[in-house]
C-alpha cells in the first residue's frame, strides 16, 4: 500500500501500519520514503496533476518489477489522518493489514462514492459564482452531474477542452459518462489484486 504524503510529518504512523510512504513534489523527505522526482518522472508537474505525479513514476519505474499476484494499493494521508487521534491501537483497527478472505473474488476495490447531489446550495454559490445563475442544474439536484459537478468548480470550458486531447471515440464515451452519472470514486484511491489490472487504472 503506497500513501501519498507532501510532508513527512506522519511518517512513522505510515510505517507503523507496514505502508510504504511516498513522498511527492520537491519537499525534504527521509530515505525511507519513494519519490516521485527519480528515475523517469513527471514530478515538476506535481502541482498541476498532485499524485497523478507518482501513479506515473510508478507504472514507468516500478511496476515491473512486482509479482503478478501481488495485491497493490494506493492511499492518501490527509484523508487517514483527518478523523483520528494518535492513539495506535486506533490506527491499527480502522485501516487494512491484511486482504480480507471475502475480497478474493474482486479484482479491484473502490472507495465509496460521492453523490454529487448532496453537494450543499452554498458550497455551489461560493464556488461556481455566477455560473449557478444561468445553469438550472443548480436548482434541481436530480440534473447535478460529473459535468456539472466539475464546471462548478474548475470553470465552464475546461473539461471540454481537456476532451479535445482524446479521439473520438472515447471523447464520446467520456463525455457520455460524464453526463449521464452523478457520482464517482474519488481521490485515485484503489486496490488492485495484480498489477495488470493496476495498469489499467494508469
Amino acid at each position: 500500500m503506497f500513501t501519498f504524503c507532501l510532508h513527512s510529518r506522519h511518517l512513522e504512523k505510515i510505517e507503523a501500519l507496514n505502508y510504504t510512504p511516498v513522498g511527492l513534489g520537491n519537499n525534504n523527505f527521509p530515505p525511507s520514503c519513494l519519490r516521485d522526482n527519480t528515475g523517469d518522472n513527471i514530478s515538476n508537474k506535481n502541482k498541476y496533476y498532485s499524485e497523478l505525479t507518482f501513479h506515473y513514476w510508478f507504472w514507468k519505474n516500478m511496476i515491473d518489477k512486482i509479482d503478478d499476484d501481488k495485491w497493490i494499493g494506493f492511499s492518501h494521508y490527509k484523508y487517514f489522518w483527518k478523523n483520528l487521534n494518535n492513539n495506535e491501537n486506533q490506527l491499527n483497527k480502522n485501516f487494512l493489514n491484511k486482504i480480507p478472505d471475502s475480497w478474493g473474488i474482486y479484482e479491484t476495490i473502490l472507495g465509496e462514492k460521492i453523490i454529487l447531489n448532496d453537494i450543499k446550495f452554498l458550497k455551489i454559490i461560493k464556488n461556481g459564482g455566477l455560473a449557478f445563475l444561468f445553469d438550472r442544474r443548480t436548482y434541481f439536484k436530480k440534473k447535478r452531474n460529473i459535468e456539472f459537478h466539475f464546471e462548478i468548480f474548475h470553470g465552464t470550458d475546461v473539461i471540454n477542452e481537456a476532451l479535445e486531447f482524446l479521439d473520438e471515440e472515447n471523447k464520446k464515451d467520456f463525455k457520455t459518462f460524464l453526463q449521464e452519472n452523478n457520482s464517482y470514486h474519488k481521490w485515485n484511491m484503489f486496490i488492485c489484486k495484480s498489477k495488470k489490472k493496476n495498469e489499467k487504472f494508469l
